[in-house]
């Protein structure tokens, strides 16, 4: 086995990678959100791509030790397909652990784009460096972000003095600072304070403000013998396929469509988002021991909601919990912590010897303070009530090239959920995956955030197929088909309803300086349709078509170019709509320097038509901005590294809408056709 080391080592040094020396030196890396956009470009609504980012950017500026990673860690990346996961594993136990970093490339199905990938996010530390790890690596940080609208806003306008109530308290001014001290595999504690644009800066305990609106703080402790994580003050929590508890990150339908269909057990995490909600407040713990593994989690949290009064009864009632987290004007102000949560949790997971099956059981009780009460011709069927109750059981198994995965849940109600799948590679070129899930409307999961096509887990039956291709080195084809029902009424029609998802997606890497990337994207989905003769509105067949196409091309190691065109048609019986776009960035890197510029064009047939568009943005945000009606977008985005510790960005947005008089509605409506918004971040490392 030695011997292999070596040849592979020899053949390593003579290979013309110029990425695989980056991994020594955080300057030299590839820049982090070229990476993500990279592994995940795609521009779909309704995904949190904040814990995705958060994560990411922890295993960047922290990579993982190939020789001590987890199949879980390795998954969370969300870059290896199983198939290039179980080869990686076959390796270590066939040669052990690996000597070096170049060595990647002698793991059958390690390509080359996948290694440049992988390689920001990963390494293999020198045996002469692991006893001092511990002592010299850290990651500590503190950041502050400005941002504001130049533009005035309706909420903020003196003259609303009429209306006290229909004013924003505060300025539009939206600050956030974080303060992070963490070392890798043992512990973490930090801070994160937050106030919006309209909140304003006060001390008012009897309102529950304290300086900034927005308050979050957390210790999380881990690997200390049986102890395997503990955290103390805001943490989100995820296991099984998210059925029952995946509070945090969970991804969806993609160009990625393998690794979508399929969540990993997180565990327990500190919450470290700016987010002010899915989290939970408390603490949890884990102990391992051997092959068991069990956690307990207890939160209370104070949650914003209306309360109202049944004036048959008296008894007080909430609609529902408001999640925004904003809290600007009078009424805002008055939901703020009016209801009270309390949840328990437990998980114990099983997991044999050879790692290849894993079992889990979760209970989970939910108790609000104030009974939950929605309205009933869509919410017939939804939580109502103080309590709930869910069970659930998860597995995970996996048999030469399968990966079959599933969980099945219960909630107080009675009623019943599952989705159960598997991943196949059937070649070192193909994989393919199948998912079946089964919601029943009467399913309550409070925190279950599994794959899904409606709003919540609950009232949806559907199956998913999904392929992804690599017939030549350079060329990746992937694919999905996803086919759905709504058993019971949704928030968008009123009726039974049914619909289907069609992806197909084409990426060619020419060389290292030039990509082209192509994707085709159908939805139809039923709708309601007004009908003058009908007494209630009539379901048709809409369909939405999208057309992307992208360039990426590089001048020199410092200048490059994207060039991307989308188109939009969308029809609803025999209404038909069209938007496009053309967007063209350019970007420029130098040691200490990093410059992005963008201008857009657009063209849209309303709302409702509307394209999504990533946009370059400050560390720790992430912006998929959705362009609409007509006009022009361009941004400047600039980033100066004043020092090893001190980092400066600055990004300035313009929207220039042609058609319109207004921008926004409501409080945030703003008179013109022009939207100007800055952000000004400074980092501190230390």
């Amino acid at each position: 086995m030695r011997v292999h080391k070596i040849v592979v080592l020899l053949l390593a040094c003579f290979t013309k990678i110029f990425f695989v020396s980056a991994q020594n030196s955080s300057e030299e890396k590839p820049d982090f959100v070229t990476l993500l956009d990279a592994i995940y470009s795609k521009q779909i609504e309704a995904i949190s791509y904040e814990g995705l980012y958060e994560r990411l950017w922890l295993f960047y500026h922290q990579p993982i030790h190939l020789n001590q990673i987890s199949r879980e860690e390795l998954k969370l990346l969300c870059i290896l397909t199983d198939s290039q996961i179980d080869n990686f594993f076959n390796y270590l136990s066939k040669n052990g652990a690996l000597v070096s970093i170049y060595e990647l490339q002698a793991i059958p199905a390690f390509d080359l784009a996948t290694i440049y990938l992988l390689l920001p996010f990963v390494k293999v530390e020198e045996v002469a460096k692991r006893l001092l790890w511990k002592s010299t690596v850290k990651n500590n940080y503190w950041i502050t972000r400005y941002e504001r609208t130049l533009e005035p806003k309706k909420g903020y306008r003196s003259s609303r003095s009429d209306r006290p109530d229909r004013c924003y308290g505060g300025s539009p001014d939206k600050i956030i600072t974080r303060l992070s001290v963490s070392y890798p595999q043992d512990f973490s504690l930090g801070f994160t304070a937050r106030k919006d644009a309209g909140e304003a800066i006060t001390w008012d305990p009897p309102t529950k403000r304290y300086g900034l609106d927005f308050w979050s703080l957390h210790f999380f402790l881990q690997h200390k013998k049986i102890v395997k994580a503990l955290v103390i003050g805001d943490y989100q929590v995820g296991y099984g396929q998210g059925l029952i508890i995946a509070s945090g990150f969970s991804i969806n339908k993609s160009k990625e469509t393998i690794n979508v269909i399929r969540t990993n057990n997180l565990g327990i995490k500190p919450h470290k988002s700016i987010s002010k909600s899915g989290f939970f407040r408390g603490g949890a713990l884990t102990l391992a021991w051997k092959h068991f593994e069990v956690t307990t989690y207890y939160s209370n949290l104070k949650l914003d909601g209306k309360i109202l009064e049944d004036p048959s009864s008296g008894h007080a009632y909430i609609r529902s919990i408001q999640r925004a987290g904003l809290h600007r004007t009078p009424h805002e102000i008055a939901a703020k912590g009016q209801v009270n949560e309390q949840v328990l949790g437990n998980t114990f997971v099983y997991n044999n010897k050879e790692n290849t099956i894993q079992v889990g059981l979760t209970t989970l009780y939910n108790r609000y303070s104030v009974p939950l009460n929605p309205p009933k011709k869509y919410h017939q069927y939804s939580f109502r009530g103080r309590e709930n109750v869910n069970l659930g059981l998860f597995y995970n198994y996996l048999w030469q090239n399968f990966n079959f995965f599933g969980e099945a849940g219960i909630s107080k109600s009675g009623g019943k959920a599952f989705l159960a799948g598997f991943v196949a590679s059937l070649s070192a070129n193909i994989d393919a995956a199948i998912l079946l899930r089964h919601y029943e409307k009467n399913f309550h999961s409070l925190y279950g955030n599994a794959f899904r096509e409606n709003s919540i887990t609950s009232n949806e039956k559907g199956i998913y197929w999904g392929v992804s291709m690599r017939p030549i080195k350079k060329l990746h084809l992937a694919a999905y088909y996803d086919k759905f029902k709504f058993p019971w009424l949704t928030g968008r029609v009123d009726a039974r309803s049914k619909g289907y998802d069609l992806l197909l997606n084409v990426t060619y890497q020419i060389g290292k300086d030039l990509l082209l990337y192509g994707q085709y994207r159908e939805k139809g989905e039923e709708k309601n349709v007004k009908t003058p003769k009908a007494s209630r509105n009539a379901l048709a067949l809409g369909v939405k078509r999208n057309y992307t196409a992208r360039l990426d091309y590089a001048i020199s190691a410092s200048l490059g170019f994207s060039s991307k065109v989308k188109l939009s048609k969308a029809k609803l019986e025999r209404k038909a709509t069209q938007s496009y776009a053309f967007v063209q960035d350019a970007y420029y890197k130098a040691r200490k320097i990093n410059i992005v510029g963008r201008i857009a064009l657009f063209e849209t047939d309303g709302y409702k038509n509307r394209l999504y568009f990533y946009e370059r943005d400050v560390l720790y945000s992430f912006n998929c901005y959705a362009y609409y009606d007509n006009g022009v977008r361009y941004y400047l985005f600039f980033r100066y590294k004043i020092s090893s510790s001190l980092r400066l960005e600055f990004k300035y947005t313009r929207t220039w809408y042609t058609d319109r008089k207004w921008i926004g509605s409501g409080l945030e409506a703003i008179e013109g056709n022009t939207k100007t918004d800055v952000r000004l971040q400074v980092t501190y490392s230390f």
